[in-house]
């Protein structure tokens, strides 16, 4: 932390009621940043991240990194591409119809579809079921988030806020991820009786974990269930909506998704039902990189976190219990670091490029003992899935980089849907199949 604040000197200090905000590169959003951290807890959608903290933090965190190690994730390639295979038959009806199609909901479908199976140990199946709606039923929440934020009188007294109209609303809409999260506790308690009846292996998984902390903490369903939520949105969301960025770059990039494309003719070959190894993903190296500079441009709205100790700077010393937010938008495009702040430029992340920035420049899973526990995960699975797809198939949009418009959510995104026409890749040989 030292070290990233000694580099970046661009602060903006602001107090709200009592609360010492330290902000790096000041945009006026941030005003409301604050809330959102106390929204959560409102509305009751999540705990994990905000509400807890110390040692009850560390004892959920802990258990989730020893459950998404190297080990585990490499255990589930062929979930991961069973269900990216899911995805394809959903895609082969709309492709070489000449029509657009939103790629972002069986996205998200899929994304979940894994986080529940390969973390969490339950069967969703949204893929083929579609009965949460949870693209949408997200995108509804979100707006309703920022109403509360942003719009007079909910934003007057946050505290009364899930009283209002709105806050009734969000709490109604939000109310499926809760459900869908008591549902994933209920069956993993039968199955366990099963197991334990039938003397069966049983892997542990992110519910077990919270069905011994609902033991030992007494907590109720509910509470437990909240608890699972940040994994399950995170697990989804991200995900969905960074592929769904991947494959329209790549749409609106021809060149690159060729380039793409040669790298799994030599890495795989060009037959998407063939799974992609540890060692084969790793060496994806080109894609890799257009997956990175994708999260660069398409980042989280912030970090914020709370100091646990005074930092001197030597101009400036930030003192412990103030909140530092840090605008990763303007980090991941301040020039002084990137050769090509505003443009899609994968080759940002050539090894040389790297090695000539400083350290700090690039935070898109976060960093420290709170970040992001699934980065390695969500990249493995990334992999899979654009290997499998862009295999299969070829993608097209109208959509022009310049022109594009944007929305603030969980990250940013791209305003009006993630448009392309999708073409099989080699239309003879599906024909044959």
């Amino acid at each position: 932390m030292v070290g990233f604040l000694s580099i970046y000197i661009y602060f903006f200090f602001l107090y709200i009621y009592s609360l010492l905000c330290i902000i790096y590169n000041f945009i006026y959003i941030y005003i409301y940043i604050y809330i959102y951290i106390y929204i959560y807890n409102f509305i009751k959608i999540s705990t994990v991240q905000y509400k807890f903290a110390g040692k009850e933090w560390h004892d959920l965190r802990k258990p989730l990194n020893k459950i998404l190690t190297k080990q585990m994730i490499e255990s589930c390639l062929t979930t991961m591409h069973q269900k990216a295979l899911k995805l394809c038959e959903r895609w082969d009806s709309v492709a070489d119809s000449g029509k657009v199609h939103n790629l972002r909901p069986e996205l998200a479908n899929f994304s979940a579809d894994n986080v529940c199976a390969n973390v969490c140990g339950y069967d969703l199946n949204e893929l083929e079921n579609n009965k949460l709606d949870l693209c949408a039923t997200l995108e509804r929440t979100i707006a309703l988030w920022i109403q509360l934020l942003t719009q007079v009188p909910s934003n007057l007294s946050v505290t009364y806020s899930r009283y209002s109209q709105k806050g009734r609303n969000l709490a109604k809409v939000s109310r499926v991820f809760t459900d869908t999260c008591i549902q994933m506790l209920r069956d993993n308690m039968k199955r366990k009786e099963t197991i334990k009846d039938n003397n069966e292996e049983h892997t542990k998984n992110f519910i077990d974990v919270l069905s011994e902390l609902k033991a030992k903490e007494n907590l109720s369903e509910e509470e437990t269930a909240r608890l699972a939520t940040d994994v399950f949105i995170a697990g989804f969301d991200t995900t969905s909506v960074t592929a769904a960025t991947v494959l329209l770059m790549l749409a609106m990039f021809p060149e690159h998704q060729e380039a793409v494309y040669e790298e799994q003719l030599k890495i795989v070959g060009d037959d998407p039902t063939v799974i992609p190894t540890w060692d084969q993903l790793s060496s994806m190296e080109y894609l890799g990189r257009v997956i990175k500079e994708t999260l660069r441009l398409y980042c989280p709205l912030a970090l914020f976190r709370q100091l646990s100790k005074d930092i001197d700077l030597g101009d400036y010393t930030l003192p412990a219990g103030c909140t530092l937010y840090i605008r990763l938008h303007c980090l991941h495009r301040n020039p002084k670091f990137w050769s090509h702040p505003n443009e899609f430029y994968p080759d940002h992340f050539l090894s040389e490029a790297i090695a000539n920035r400083p350290k700090g420049c690039y935070f898109p899973f976060s960093a420290g003992p709170r970040g992001c526990p699934g980065k390695l995960y969500g990249t493995i699975v990334m992999k899979m899935l654009l290997s499998t797809l862009l295999r299969k198939y070829k993608f097209e949009t109208d959509l022009k980089y310049k022109g594009l418009k944007y929305k603030y959510s969980i990250q940013l995104e791209v305003s009006g849907g993630y448009l392309c026409r999708i073409k099989h890749r080699n239309k003879e040989s599906e024909n044959v199949s």
